[in-house]
């Protein structure tokens, strides 16, 4: 057995291996390096890109599960790694607005920057309320609903129009949300964004009043 002074060939870094052995691990990056022996010469093949493959795969897996917190850990773990990845940079500027409340709350600066890094390494042209607002398009929770509805009424990542309003706040009072049921019945109405109808007002502010809403 014999201890291998050699340099990781992702970080860089001074390592020891034990020649023993077919891998090791880097102590600075973490990165699996693999030990192949050539008669004299003894060649280091990295697991590099191969770890930051698994690494996203469980991110994603995360993800579909509904574990954000869990899923944002691992993505900057990438950015550590490898920060010329847009779509990385993508999921970690989306990531951080959900955990921050976007947009009921100001988007932070880590936000902005990890938007600025997206964009600059995919040339992407789009505003990052834009590609926010795609993104919750995809999400059919409350949670998420009642973001698209804020954004619809302050045209951020969409131009303002009663029809889009209403499309949110139809779907958000159907999932049992008070507040969008008496808003929409407000809107039948006043025919703002649907066909004025007393007749569908009345039922959704019976829906609300059921809920507890007073007013309604």
């Amino acid at each position: 057995m014999a201890i291998l002074s050699l340099k990781c060939p992702n970080c860089s870094g001074d390592i020891q291996l034990d020649d023993s052995r077919e891998f090791g691990f880097c102590m600075y990056c973490g990165s699996k390096v693999l030990i192949t022996k050539d008669v004299n010469n003894i060649n280091v093949e990295s697991s590099f890109e191969k770890q930051i493959i698994n690494l996203k795969s469980l991110a994603k897996a995360h993800l579909a599960s509904g574990k954000d917190a869990e899923a944002h850990k691992i993505v900057r773990q990438i950015i550590g790694m490898n920060g010329a990845d847009a779509d990385i940079w993508y999921a970690d500027f989306m990531l951080t607005l959900k955990e921050e409340n976007y947009p009921f709350s100001g988007a932070s600066e880590s936000a902005r920057t990890s938007y600025g890094n997206y964009a600059s390494l995919s040339r992407c042209t789009n505003t990052m309320d834009e590609l926010f607002y795609r993104e919750l398009t995809g999400d059919e929770t409350l949670g998420s609903i009642l973001k698209l509805l804020y954004m619809s009424k302050k045209g951020l990542g969409t131009p303002i129009s009663d029809r889009t309003v209403a499309k949110w706040c139809i779907k958000a009072a159907e999932m049992g949300d008070i507040n969008s049921e008496r808003e929409l019945a407000e809107m039948y109405m006043a025919g703002k964004g649907v066909a004025k109808s007393e007749a569908e007002a009345a039922r959704w502010f019976l829906e609300s009043a059921k809920h507890g809403d007073a007013k309604s």
